[in-house]
């Protein structure tokens, strides 16, 4: 006769934090649809009313390659991020990309997405980071780290909601 196998318990803390997730889901669900309104009135010929697009507190984050895509994509894409209901984006501004070089600022990739975001009538998340290979090699470096962030702050602080 074979031993039975042990069965695997889950930590009880686990499926308390799973079951509270699960609930907050819910109740954040639930709240959107309380407060959304119910129709509105269509610009169709026929005056039908249709339920109204709703814009729910979550975000997508399109992934930093986005910014690599030709204007026209990063626009479709973010218009169809909207069209989900979605109503705001994380962006990331990469040091490395902007200033590549020391002191040597190139932000016409980031004013571009930004741009479209601003055009989708999308709120940003900005989250900074990536350190530029120059940027004290193996060393973190929070002085040269906070003049960036610090003119990135100057440049979109109109343009992000969040960084």
């Amino acid at each position: 006769m074979s031993p039975t196998p042990a069965r695997s318990r889950v930590p009880a803390p686990l499926v308390l934090l799973v079951l509270a997730l699960v609930l907050l889901v819910a109740a954040a669900l639930a709240i959107g649809a309380a407060s959304a309104p119910h129709a509105v009135r269509s610009a169709a010929a026929d005056g039908a009313a249709r339920p109204a697009p709703r814009s729910i507190p979550v975000g997508v984050s399109p992934g930093f390659g986005i910014i690599d895509l030709s204007p026209a994509r990063q626009r479709a894409d973010l218009l169809a991020i909207r069209r989900l209901g979605a109503d705001r984006v994380r962006l990331d501004l990469s040091w490395a990309r902007i200033e590549a070089r020391p002191g040597r600022f190139d932000w016409t990739d980031t004013d571009r997405l930004l741009a479209a975001a601003r055009a989708s009538d999308l709120r940003v998340l900005a989250v900074v980071g990536f350190r530029p290979s120059w940027s004290r090699l193996g060393q973190p470096d929070p002085v040269g780290f906070g003049r960036f962030v610090a003119a990135a702050a100057r440049r979109y602080g109109s343009l992000v909601s969040a960084w």
